[in-house]
């Protein structure tokens, strides 16, 4: 007998779970319906010529207003720095790590030149088309075998990185107000002179490539 009664129990509990359901799901279905008819009827349409002028009104209202001459601008990166360090060439990564001292990051540096240097010439990348401009080819070393020196080719990464030391040489030594080195503006000086053609950077690199035999 007891067992008889949890099963009635059970099948009673059951029978209540699945009117409860059913009642829920009836009330999903009549709400969807109402929503289906209330969609696919249409509004009545304005029968005087001041409905007609509200409608129309409220329509433009409710449209966005683009201007016609909108000047299309690209995206800009919401932090330069830590787009340079991201996105950046070889070169900007490099002159970033020479630029790093005593935990300062050089990015803000780097991004303050890139930016000064876009406007004034209105190309994509100015630190590195000046970097090419002096990057050395070859260098000479001393023959330990006979008397003399022997020329050999520069890999790229390591053209650079004596082209960005020069640079940085070159932009510490200049002096401004008060005696004070600002490397900022010496970076953006020295790039100018480069792209200029008149940087003193240009004597290193024909020194590098002149023969001293």
């Amino acid at each position: 007998m007891g067992v008889n009664k949890e099963i009635h129990f059970c099948f009673l509990h059951m029978i209540g779970t699945i009117q409860r359901r059913t009642v829920a799901t009836a009330h999903k279905i009549k709400d969807l319906s109402f929503l289906i008819n209330g969609l696919s009827s249409p509004k009545p349409a304005p029968s005087s010529k001041a409905e007609w002028r509200k409608t129309t009104e409220t329509t433009r209202r409710m449209q966005p207003q683009i201007p016609d001459s909108a000047p299309m601008q690209p995206p800009q990166p919401r932090n330069q720095s830590e787009y340079l360090s991201n996105h950046g060439t070889d070169s900007i990564r490099h002159l970033c790590k020479l630029l790093t001292r005593h935990g300062q990051r050089g990015e803000p540096i780097v991004a303050q030149v890139q930016q000064t240097l876009q406007t004034r010439y209105q190309i994509p990348d100015p630190i590195l088309r000046a970097v090419e401009a002096v990057r050395p080819i070859v260098k000479y070393q001393k023959s330990k075998a006979r008397k003399g020196f022997y020329p050999i080719a520069l890999y790229p990464k390591t053209a650079e990185g004596i082209a960005l030391r020069w640079i940085l040489q070159s932009a510490s030594a200049r002096k401004y107000t008060g005696g004070r080195p600002m490397i900022a503006r010496g970076l953006i000086d020295e790039f100018d002179a480069i792209l200029l053609g008149t940087s003193t950077v240009y004597a290193r690199r024909f020194a590098t490539h002149k023969n001293p035999n």
